[in-house]
């Protein structure tokens, strides 16, 4: 075996696996029907109206934990012979609502047994357990007179009992039913036709009576079992065509709840221990009556025969998830139902067998991997509904055959609550997409995904889930469509985008009309930005310069009659740069000698330049002593006629040309 008995841990004193974790779900496991000496057919060791060996009222709560619940309901009855009465009613209670532990994680349910017959007729109801589910301060005052409408049973008719429902549930702030052993003929099989989904979410299918899911015949009731009243007919389409979730308890009668693997001292007709309901939640979920109330409604229970063993249920089509525990499937009619059940590795050798149960036949799963079952139904032969049975090796659970005295073999069961199923068709625009996959729409054959999108329609062509009114997915909605994006073709356009004033894009989207007056993309200096005269849309960084029309048409400050920007304007235009071609030319620049270009815009200072060209009489430049060169052949040009007197007369004619006389 690969753990020690779970019952040597129960013995032990510590509390066994109540309340645990697996796969990011709360297991929380409890007896929602379990009686004491208060019930006219019980007992309890410490009231003196014990035959056997019964448990001590004083010690019930201690009791269910010590049998690993975290969840009890003390039902005793509550109309009838057996019931209690008044006075001890208020005791009952008390003490129910003194236990209830939030914080420490141990919830008590106020709750009693209630059997309802017709007036004047031999119909049967069916026994009942009521749950109250409200907080403390909402029934601190509750009295016995408030649950019931007369110490007996009797009813006008099935519409009655809800009424009565209703006004209880306003009383306590939250009460509901579970039929119990519904199919057990003594004391009464339960009348399915007399049935409220609003109030009985969740029927009682294992009890200390017996099995009432079926007539497979694993353990049946000792009083007999009524084939028309099982929980199968119930929900069989064939039958009452009925949905509920799936709830147990154990039904002992000798204040001893949760003692799945003890028989009952007070009530030997009854031949097995009986089970337990598990509620599952979510694990961010807070655990009180509010919480195992709602986990009944939704059908996140399943009932287990005694071993608590968490598990977790995925249905999926396609592969694709549909649904977990008891959840309504919408399935694909064309394809299988797949199914995965997983357990606790620590613990799926106990794990037997898992079976998709159905309304007419069963689809064994297989172990694929350690605690992994998979299997699937076929496609044509998907039911109405499905739940999951698990069946558990006891003799091991429990540590060797008979170690669990529960009246039965050594053969243990998990009933999963049951998920019904809507099958559709999956294509109904024929488009090829499945709406179940990545159709988004299959009402039209236009739309999925990789169809052409049609921006600003108002529909979703390409099954993207982008907004139709947001081309350039900015998260920003189009302007023209009631949105506040400038400019929906470019994502970095948007309200609240970095800005650069000066590249013509307003990325903001922040209106400037007041600063951009002549519309050339740049702001006016005032705005910030770069335009020198906002009134010309032909003046700004972007324009190219026009030369000497008095006009600085590219706003770069500099003077619109210096082409060569060298700091000089042009002579022509009353400046003293005598070559505004040329940045090499101006009176800022050191001549270089005898190269044929004035570079400092000054003839005197290269004297042997004329009108007619160079003429130079210093066969030495550099040295102002030098002989005149009187032969050419000595490297200097010779000199015109009239020696130096032909020098001086260009000389004054030079002179002439520069400064004209006034």
């Amino acid at each position: 075996m690969l753990l020690p008995s779970l019952l040597a841990v129960w013995i032990s004193g510590s509390v066994a696996l109540a309340g645990e974790t697996y796969a990011d779900q709360v297991f929380y496991y409890g007896d929602l029907h379990a009686h004491t000496g208060f019930s006219g057919d019980g007992g309890s060791s410490d009231m003196g109206d014990c035959d056997g060996s019964c448990g001590a009222f004083a010690d019930v709560f201690t009791t269910a934990k010590a049998n690993g619940l975290d969840f009890v309901a003390l039902t005793d009855h509550i109309n009838s012979a057996a019931s209690v009465n008044a006075a001890d009613f208020l005791l009952l209670h008390a003490a129910v609502l003194a236990a209830n532990d939030e914080a420490g994680g141990f919830i008590t349910i106020p709750a009693g047994e209630i059997s309802f017959t017709q007036h004047g007729s031999s119909v049967e109801f069916g026994h009942k357990t009521m749950l109250l589910f409200g907080d403390n301060d909402d029934m601190v005052d509750l009295e016995l007179a408030d649950l019931r409408r007369s110490s007996t049973s009797v009813m006008r008719s099935c519409d009655a009992i809800w009424s009565l429902m209703e006004k209880i549930d306003q009383i306590t702030g939250g009460a509901m039913l579970v039929p119990h052993h519904p199919a057990v003929v003594r004391p009464m099989d339960n009348d399915w036709s007399c049935f409220s989904s609003t109030w009985e979410p969740a029927v009682e299918v294992y009890s200390e009576h017996g099995s009432s899911m079926d007539d497979l015949g694993y353990d049946i009731p000792g009083a007999g079992l009524v084939t028309s009243a099982t929980v199968h007919e119930a929900l069989s389409p064939s039958g009452y065509n009925l949905m509920f979730g799936f709830v147990g308890g154990t039904d002992s009668h000798d204040t001893r709840p949760g003692a799945v693997c003890s028989l009952d001292t007070e009530q030997p007709t009854h031949l097995y221990a009986g089970g337990l309901t598990v509620a599952v939640l979510d694990s961010a979920e807070t655990f009180n009556r509010a919480a195992i109330r709602s986990a009944i409604i939704d059908r996140s229970t399943y009932i287990t025969t005694g071993p608590q063993l968490p598990l977790t249920l995925s249905w999926s089509s396609k592969g694709v998830v549909l649904g977990g525990l008891g959840e309504a499937l919408t399935a694909p009619q064309d394809a299988d139902l797949d199914a995965e059940v997983t357990f606790p590795s620590d613990r799926a050798a106990y794990v037997l067998s898992v079976e998709l149960v159905g309304p007419d036949d069963r689809w064994p799963l297989t172990e694929v991997a350690t605690g992994q079952w998979t299997g699937a139904t076929p496609q044509a032969e998907l039911p109405e509904w499905l739940y999951v049975a698990v069946e558990i090796d006891g003799a091991s659970w429990y540590g060797g055959v008979g170690a669990c005295a529960d009246g039965g073999d050594d053969q243990e069961w998990i009933w999963v609550s049951p998920s019904p199923i809507t099958l559709f068709d999956d294509d109904q625009d024929a488009d090829g997409h499945s709406v179940l996959l990545d159709d988004c729409d299959d009402t039209d054959a236009a739309v999925y995904p990789g169809a052409t999108e049609v921006w600003y329609d108002g529909v979703d062509q390409d099954c993207a889930g982008d907004d139709d009114y947001d081309q350039d997915a900015d998260g920003y909605a189009a302007t023209i469509h009631g949105g506040d994006d400038c400019d929906d073709t470019r994502d970095d356009v948007y309200p609240g985008a970095p800005e650069d004033a000066n590249d013509g894009v307003t990325q903001d989207c922040v209106v400037r009309l007041a600063y951009d007056q002549d519309n050339d993309g740049h702001l006016s200096h005032d705005g910030d930005g770069d335009d020198c005269d906002d009134a010309d849309a032909n003046i700004s960084p972007s324009d190219a310069e026009i030369w000497y029309d008095g006009v600085d048409q590219d706003c770069d400050g500099a003077s619109d009659f210096d082409a060569d920007l060298d700091g000089h304007d042009a002579s022509s235009w009353g400046g003293d740069d005598c070559d505004d071609t040329d940045p090499g030319v101006s009176p800022s620049i050191v001549e270089i000698w005898n190269d044929g270009i004035d570079q400092d815009c000054d003839p005197l200072t290269d004297p042997h330049r004329g009108p007619s060209g160079p003429f130079v009489d210093d066969c030495d430049e550099e040295d102002t002593g030098a002989a005149p060169c009187e032969d050419p052949t000595e490297g200097c040009a010779a000199p015109p006629p009239g020696g130096a007197w032909m020098m001086f007369v260009a000389a004054l004619l030079v002179g002439w040309r520069r400064w004209p006389l006034v």
